[in-house]
């Protein structure tokens, strides 16, 4: 179980760190590199309901899902705060 609580932050921040960089030059990968994040981890969670082995496989793609979900979540909430403060101001 700990490594969920290693591998969910350092997911996290090393996704929010890339967004930052990419979302700078207004690539649009800084949407497809989370994106690809969460399609290989529900991939790793299928396969390891597939083998019975939620301890190992299973954790690690729990931990990318939700460190990839909630980068892309914060990464898409403050790109619409800054296009809508551009619209009102």
């Amino acid at each position: 179980m700990t490594l969920f609580f290693i591998i969910a932050p350092l997911t996290f921040i090393l996704l929010t760190s890339l967004n930052w960089f990419f979302g700078r030059s207004k690539s649009p990968l800084a949407y497809l590199i989370p994106i690809s994040v969460i399609f290989i981890s529900m991939i790793l969670i299928i396969i390891a309901f597939l083998i019975n082995d939620l301890e190992g496989i299973g954790i690690i793609g729990f931990a990318l899902f939700i460190g990839a979900a909630v980068a892309l979540l914060i990464t898409a909430i403050i790109s619409s705060s800054k296009e809508l403060k551009k619209h009102l101001f």
